[in-house]
């Protein structure tokens, strides 16, 4: 035990990045509790964000990354204030249904601190039948809890904390920012869609002409998206090549010649070095829908979408319709 959390404590020490921190803190609670899932949640933008997780085997959630939380036990820990523990996860009120259908057994969560507030989470699951996590394990996943709490204290950190609104390549707001707008856009009954731009060709622009290159394509394609919509639009780095667009309030009509001038703007060929470097994009586009209930959902089927539009041989927008299988 003191290894595990020697470990956290020289990465706040040595003053590691914040999300290297997270990873370290998940890391260590996941080995040390001897779980298969641990992770972590912080409040940002009014809502419980996913940050970092630590799994074994890599692929127990099968790319299950909620990006915010309004249950689970980690929720739970955060609204109650205090360590929140179970043997029977599928049968508590807060159980979210697709980790209780892929097998989680048995979970605990402590709520974690700043300036004596609570501003988050530290949840660990457990997928082995018969699974019971004692009380000694209760005080150690509280320990944890209070190292992300004073990482949180310690100025440069929560400076960085801020600094994660923003992806640091090209300047755009992150998937955070979207989530939250999403989430506002949907609670006011707003009209809106969401596209989700996969770029097509840029592995290969990392692979020969190195990331410094790659970063550079990026900041080009931010900016070129950027023109092709209005100030009261949003475009956010989603992450890797991936950007997602928030379009408020238009007819279908408008929404594919949207699509088709982004398409057009991507295609025009980057100069990096004096040297031009050529991608071409999916779009996948998806609506305000009564069956799409959060951000979550929405990004889901508009990543659907984008998937047919890459299948398709990709340089396309393809809208999504319920008759689109969903991947989960």
């Amino acid at each position: 035990m003191v290894d595990h959390i020697a470990r956290v404590q020289r990465a706040i020490a040595n003053g590691e990045p914040l999300q290297e921190i997270f990873d370290t803190v998940t890391e260590a609670a996941r080995d040390l509790l001897d779980t298969e899932l641990a992770s972590l949640h912080l409040a940002q933008v009014g809502l419980l964000r996913f940050v970092a997780e630590s799994m074994s085997p890599a692929d127990v959630t099968r790319g299950f990354h909620p990006p915010h939380l309004n249950r689970g036990i980690g929720y739970a820990a955060y609204r109650l204030g205090r360590l929140v523990r179970t043997d029977d996860y599928p049968s508590e009120s807060y159980a979210m249904p697709r980790l209780a259908q892929i097998g989680a057994r048995s979970a605990m969560s402590a709520p974690v601190r700043n300036a004596g507030e609570i501003v988050g989470s530290l949840a660990v699951i457990s997928f082995v039948p018969g699974h019971r996590f004692s009380s000694a394990q209760e005080q150690m996943l509280l320990m944890f809890a209070d190292q992300v709490s004073v990482a949180l204290t310690d100025t440069k950190v929560r400076e960085a904390a801020e600094q994660a609104l923003t992806d640091p390549v090209t300047g755009l707001p992150s998937r955070l920012v979207l989530l939250d707008q999403l989430e506002k856009a949907l609670a006011r009954n707003e009209e809106f869609d969401v596209l989700f731009v996969d770029l097509d060709g840029f592995k290969a622009v990392n692979d020969t002409k190195g990331h410094a290159a790659g970063d550079l394509v990026l900041r080009e394609i931010a900016d070129r998206l950027g023109q092709c919509v209005r100030s009261t639009d949003s475009v956010v780095r989603f992450g890797g090549d991936e950007f997602a667009v928030l379009i408020r309030d238009v007819s279908l009509e408008a929404l594919y010649r949207i699509g088709r001038t982004m398409l057009e703007m991507i295609r025009r060929p980057c100069v990096v070095h004096g040297e031009e470097i050529k991608v071409g994009a999916s779009i996948g586009a998806a609506g305000r829908d009564p069956a799409a209930r959060d951000a979550e959902g929405l990004l889901r089927r508009a990543d659907t979408a984008m998937y047919r539009a890459k299948r398709g041989g990709g340089n396309q927008m393809v809208i999504f319709t319920r008759g689109m299988r969903i991947d989960v």
